[in-house]
């Protein structure tokens, strides 16, 4: 189950130009699977070939591979056989995220009667959907 940087070049070149150029194209791994690829792809003298991270325009520092900002997704899988452990892409323009109703709001009065204080609470229900496959690739890992 290793990755090379052949395979982060590849997934990369799988996604449309228009998508994967922009400065929204991100990868998205969980810690493990990037901590891996910053320890493991070095050239001849065991030095990185990833710049770990990348100072922004406000200071702050984020993660990089290959130019483009890593996003840390804890849902993403480890490294396992048949495993889609990295994504490469434009989450902007894959996915669509919807509401589903409006915010409701509810309000107890008991709950904090002797303290003479109100408890608020608010529900709201999102959905998502990929609506642009193009947009986003993922590298599948070797079945075996």
């Amino acid at each position: 189950t290793a990755i090379t940087l052949a395979d982060l070049w590849s997934l990369k070149d799988s996604v449309n130009n228009f998508y994967g150029s922009g400065p929204d194209a991100v990868w998205m791994m969980n810690q493990n699977v990037y901590s891996y690829l910053v320890q493991n792809i070095v050239d001849g003298n065991d030095r990185s070939l990833l710049m770990p991270y990348e100072t922004g325009f406000s200071g702050s520092t984020y993660p990089t591979i290959l130019g483009s900002r890593v996003i840390i997704n804890p849902d993403f899988p480890d490294r396992a056989a048949s495993a889609k452990c990295i994504a490469y892409g434009s989450p902007r323009e894959a996915f669509t995220v919807r509401m589903n109703g409006g915010v409701r709001l509810a309000q107890s009065s008991e709950l904090y009667f002797k303290s003479q204080s109100l408890a608020l609470i608010s529900f709201v229900s999102f959905d998502s959907k990929v609506v642009n496959n193009a947009a986003m690739k993922r590298l599948v890992m070797a079945a075996s």
